[in-house]
Formats: structure tokens, sequence, C-alpha cells
């Protein structure tokens, strides 16, 4: 399936405020490098709430992109003196953070490649590589690489060699191994921007739910070269479907820092993007729901007609797309109250949307019982030393439903 990108100015939808359609058009600018007039415009109006625009930006985390939009079109002077300051900083983070856990990747991939293994970089690494570079202000917080299970003890013992530790969290050595699908590092010494965390991934997501690999993923790595080295990547559409399980993984809901990821991945491969490979997979992994949720956020944000018969191709029941089309009209612009913390805000999110990324009522049922402590702990803010926590927990699936009626205990 080819088409062009045609995106429009504004979101279809007068009920927007503002600074709304202010960071809708800073993404826009990004991707398409157009709207720029526009952007000027609303600035000189003078009419901007900015305390709102820099929540707004963080919690989409695109403060470093909006910095960079800004800067090469000549509004940094029209901006705010202390709001200037602020995404001038997140910008300069980025930078440094990007150069050296790009740095970091290459000398673990380099390691591996001389041990004869394949390890290929997710999310972060694989955008700067194959979309962002040279721009690094693609905010990151550590590196997600993927490795065979059959080569993930030689990759763990490179990582250690190279002064990492393992970093098992509450949980024992053998819960992680049996039933995670990646097992966390962290350099020796170090919990400051110089150095990242490494996500080793050994499936793309959990043992329980029966669908911990894409067939055929490496068969379908893709040369990159970088520095007179080959890395393999993968595709552009498994990469894609590494999005729509992580829809389901703890993390923010409704973040238009993945909606630019999308957007960016389907302009660069926009004549060899296989949609039908994507269905299919979608199809066999059950990853419908939440694939539509992602292609439906980018649909809404960009308003590209191309996708509409893609989304349209989609199989869920119709009350699944209804809901979906209603949580993300009515909660990707909004921001937290002022009571409320940016993680709090987050998890209530994840909360509300959660129950309808899954393809159906059993599926999704079936992941409520299938929680795993650790993620219960994170999501409801439980002291796990409590002996009602234990008691919450094996009747987790209608504590969820209580917390998601609003109940406070």
């Amino acid at each position: 399936m080819r088409s062009k990108l045609k995106p429009t100015c504004a979101l279809n939808d007068n009920l927007f405020n503002i600074e709304a359609k202010f960071v809708n058009l800073i993404a826009k600018s990004f991707v398409f490098k157009k709207f720029f007039n526009e952007l000027k415009s609303i600035i000189t109006k003078n009419e901007l709430k900015w305390d709102n625009i820099e929540i707004l930006l963080e919690y989409h985390r695109i403060a470093p992109i909006a910095y960079h939009v800004f800067k090469e079109n000549g509004f940094l002077e029209l901006i705010p003196p202390e709001f200037k300051r602020k995404i001038e900083k997140k910008h300069s983070e980025s930078v440094i953070r990007s150069q050296i856990y790009l740095e970091e990747f290459l000398e673990i991939q380099s390691l591996c490649a001389d041990k004869g293994i394949k390890i290929a970089p997710l999310k972060g690494i694989y955008f700067i590589l194959d979309i962002y570079y040279p721009l690094l202000c693609r905010e990151m917080k550590d590196i997600d690489v993927i490795v065979g299970k059959h080569d993930l003890e030689k990759a763990e013992s490179i990582l250690l060699d190279l002064g990492y530790e393992h970093e098992f969290r509450s949980t024992d050595q053998a819960y992680w191994r049996n039933r995670h699908f990646h097992i966390v590092f962290q350099k020796k010494g170090r919990t400051d921007n110089k150095s990242a965390a490494v996500e080793l991934h050994f499936a793309l997501t959990y043992k329980k739910d029966g669908l911990d690999n894409i067939p055929d993923l490496m068969k379908r790595y893709q040369n990159f070269k970088k520095n007179n080295r080959c890395i393999d990547l993968l595709s552009p559409e498994d990469n894609f479907l590494v999005f729509c399980f992580q829809e389901r993984h703890i993390g923010r809901r409704l973040c238009m820092k993945t909606i630019i990821d999308v957007a960016l991945l389907m302009k660069k491969h926009v004549n060899s993007f296989d949609f039908d490979y994507l269905l299919r997979q979608a199809k066999h992994l059950k990853l419908r729901a939440p694939l539509y949720f992602i292609l439906k956020q980018v649909y809404f944000v960009f308003q590209l007609s191309f996708l509409e018969d893609v989304i349209k191709n989609i199989d869920i029941n119709v009350f699944r797309k209804r809901k979906l089309d209603a949580l993300i009209r009515e909660n990707i612009f909004i921001i937290p109250c002022s009571q409320e913390t940016m993680t709090g805000f987050a998890k209530k999110r994840m909360m509300k949307i959660s129950f309808f990324l899954y393809d159906s009522f059993l599926q999704a049922a079936k992941a409520l019982f299938d929680m795993r402590i650790e993620e219960f702990l994170f999501f409801f803010e439980l002291d796990p030393k409590r002996l009602s926590t234990r008691f919450f927990y094996v009747l987790r699936p209608f504590y969820f439903l209580l917390k998601s009626a609003g109940f406070k205990k």
C-alpha cells in the first residue's frame, strides 16, 4: 500500500483551546517542515498560556523538539525568557544524553558483532539511527536492545565486562528471567545522565501472554551503516509492532513523542512500508486494538488521509473503535490539575485506557488476572510491606475496577 503524506494545517475540531492547537502545530512543523507562519501568528497574538504549553510539552516529552522548531525559525526571541530557558535546558540535556547513549550502544554493538552476536536497537536508539540523526532532540531515558535467547548469556557477559550490573529491582533474578521479556543493567556507581540503563530484551512481551516473539523477526533485519560498520535494525513494520506491544506495558498513553515517531517512520518509508504485513501480524499477535489506537492518534494529529483505508481494515468491534476514538479526542491535550503530579496524571490516564487496548473482553480480563506484582505496585502506588497490599493483589481485577470507578481506599 503506497501513498503520499499530505498533512493539513489545523485540528479538525474547534473545541480545542489555543495551547492544544499550538502544540499540535509544533509537532506538524517538526515532521513536515511547514506551518511555520501559522506558529508565528499564534505566538505574536500573545494569547498563549505558556505555563500550560510547558506542561503539555513535558507530558508529551517534546520540549527538545519545540526548542529545535523555535530556534530553526527564529522564534526564540518571541517567546517568554523563562520558558525559553527551560526548553533550551531540555534540548541541551537531550543532545548530550543522546550522544552518550549512541556511543555506548555502538560500543556494545561492536563487541557483540565481534563475538557473532546479532543485536538490534529498539525504540530510542533505532529512531536516532534511522530517523532523527543528525538531530538529537528526541528524549530518551535508556538504551533498549534485543538479542536472540540463544545469545542472551553472551550478551549479558559483554555488558558485565563493560561495567554494567544487573538491576532486578524488587524481585529476584529467576522471576525476571522466567516471567519478563528484558533484563535491566545499570553502570556501576552511575545514576546520572552520563551513563544509561540498558534494557536487554530477549522477547517483546511477557511470557504469559504467549506472544513473546514476532515470527521471523531476525530474518527481517535490515543492514544500516554507521562509522564504516554494519548494524542490524528491525524493519520499520516490526518497529511499529514494538510500539503496539509497548502500549500495553507501563508507560505514557497518548504521548506526542510516540505519535511523532510513527509519523516520521511512515514519512521516511512511505513508498515501501508494508501495511499488509502490519495488519497480518497485528491479527496474528492479537495487537489489533493497540494498532488501531496508535494509527488513529497519528491520523487525529496529522490528518493523514491515506491512513483512513488502513484504519478501516483493522478488524476490531465498533464499540471498541468508538471508545478509543473518544479517549483520544477527550484526553490527548488535557493537562493535569494543579494538585496532580505528572506521574500520577500519567498513571490515571493509563488506568482509563488500558482495558480497551486488548482485542477482546476475554483478552483484557486475562491481562488483569495475569498482572505482575511489580506492575500492580507501580500502578496503584501501594506499600509492598503492608498485608493489605497482598490482599488487594489477590483481588486485583476487582480492585482495578474499583479504582477505575474512582474508589479511594
